[in-house]
């Protein structure tokens, strides 16, 4: 470790020791002097406890100060990857501090600069970092801390540090341009992507930096797929795993006892840090290397069908399939996104579509509720917007079932009978996310309900699926003919 933090009291009297051996040895004006080093050393400690902050050595593997790994970083963006009580989140507040103050040790950043600690709610901002900023920031430092009305700490140099949390609208994290953003655990989901996308606009004037700290609860997210992953080909991308056992100041037998009690699974996320695979996942019969496929110019004659999850507050979801002459289901397009209306939705969605020829859409049977005010249904606005839509049926179960016997591959011809363009990102990514709620049984495979994430897409394709698109002159009798398109 490079890093110096200031000396302790206790530590020059460990020194001392370690010299005279018995203190009692010393003079009267020895022991006076000792004294008078003592008040000023717990002075400065007091006055600037930042400088007092230590990265500790792993208890896993000595020699390894994993903090000091993360503050040593220079890459644009990085993870702080640990468990909880890991340390990560002080190290992600001394990295603020640090950069706030202009005083980081291995970067030279010039003040005043401007930047956010990005909570996942208020509360946690309020109660945690706001907690831990007073802590280890020095108070003659601060010319004014944050109020419940303005959260921004003003520092005497004119830096300034916001404090914001993903519980506030998307439009409170546009505006001004940021030198740096921290990030205090994983934004969740769609919205959460949405925020860091409009975070990284705001650090392109100053060619600023990103830092996340977090324990990847929920599994392998938006995170892992555009951060963690990419950092083996992306030198702008950096990161740093830190377990809770490294930690010296934590108990190890307290740790042994957590770890029993939490499962393999939450223990690999909670004192390890990992992004794992969360168990029950639905669509286990999922295979990339057999339902994902290179998109080809679809047949002319091939029936064609629409799928739309309605957004309100997640996305606005609309899947296209193509139907071949063996009734193979060929997921060719899709349409993801969130905060819009329904006719920016159905203008973009026409757009997508273009000149094909579209039997029929099935649509989300939600939006067939009336509007209290206006007496208007959903559905009536995709029609007064160019979309004709059905009504999708809502067995969700059964539903699943259905899709689960299409990505199974038939023994006779030896391919599956559902089968997805590899340009279909937000589906893809869903059929390898979604999960059950609670399971039974050794292999997972019974359960109560779905968990409501990650599911916009593959709900669209569902609708599809559960109103029996067919292709009308299939000739049951003829013998089975592999389509080749797609190769």
């Amino acid at each position: 470790m490079n890093y110096k933090p200031a000396i302790t009291y206790k530590e020059l009297l460990e020194g001392v020791k370690s010299k005279v051996g018995d203190i009692g040895s010393l003079t009267e004006a020895q022991l006076q002097a000792l004294a008078r080093k003592k008040q000023e050393l717990l002075s400065l400690e007091q006055r600037y406890p930042y400088k007092y902050y230590r990265p500790y050595e792993s208890r896993i593997t000595p020699g390894r100060y994993p903090q000091d790994i993360f503050h040593k970083s220079g890459a644009k963006i990085r993870l702080l990857l640990g468990g909880n009580r890991s340390g990560k989140s002080e190290a992600g507040i001394l990295e603020d501090i640090w950069t706030a103050t202009g005083t980081h040790p291995y970067w030279r950043w010039k003040t005043p600069n401007h930047g956010w600690i990005i909570s996942l709610d208020f509360p946690t901002s309020r109660d945690v970092i706001e907690s831990k900023l007073r802590r280890w920031l020095p108070q003659e430092m601060v010319k004014r801390w944050c109020t419940p009305d303005d959260r921004t700490i003003y520092l005497t140099n004119g830096s300034t540090i916001g404090l914001r949390s993903c519980d506030q609208d998307i439009e409170k994290f546009g505006g001004s341009a940021k030198h740096w953003i921290h990030f205090d655990e994983e934004p969740r989901g769609e919205r959460g992507h949405k925020i860091y996308e409009e975070c990284l606009m705001r650090l392109m004037d100053y060619k600023g930096r990103c830092w996340f700290t977090l324990t990847p609860v929920f599994g392998m997210s938006w995170t892992y797929d555009e951060l963690y992953e990419r950092a083996a080909i992306d030198k702008d991308i950096d990161f740093v795993e830190i377990a809770t056992y490294e930690n010296p100041y934590i108990d190890k037998d307290w740790l042994d006892a957590t770890a029993r009690k939490l499962g393999k699974e939450e223990a690999d996320i909670r004192l390890y840090g990992k992004y794992i695979q969360l168990s029950g996942l639905v669509y286990k019969e999922f295979q990339k290397d057999v339902n994902i496929i290179k998109p080809f110019d679809i047949p002319v004659d091939w029936k064609r069908y629409r799928g739309i999850d309605h957004g309100i507050n997640h996305p606005e979801a609309c899947v296209w399939i193509a139907l071949s002459p063996q009734e193979e289901i060929y997921v060719y397009e899709e349409y993801y996104e969130s905060g819009k209306t329904i006719k920016e939705n159905c203008e973009a969605i026409k757009i997508i579509t273009g000149a094909d020829k579209i039997e029929w859409t099935a649509i989300d049977p939600s939006t067939e509720a009336r509007d209290p005010q206006t007496g208007l249904t959903n559905r009536k606005e995709y029609l007064n917007n160019g979309i004709v839509t059905r009504a999708g049926r809502t067995e969700r179960h059964a539903g699943i079932n259905y899709i689960k016997q299409l990505l199974n591959v038939n023994p006779v011809s030896g391919r599956p009978t559902l089968f997805i363009f590899n340009t279909c990102y937000n589906l893809i990514k869903e059929f390898q996310r979604y999960r059950w709620k609670s399971f039974k049984g050794a292999d997972g495979g019974s359960s109560d309900d779905t968990v409501k994430v990650m599911d916009d897409a593959l709900d669209a394709l569902r609708y599809i699926i559960m109103s029996k698109p067919r292709f009308n002159i299939f000739d049951e009798e003829e013998d089975y003919v592999t389509s080749k398109w797609y190769e």
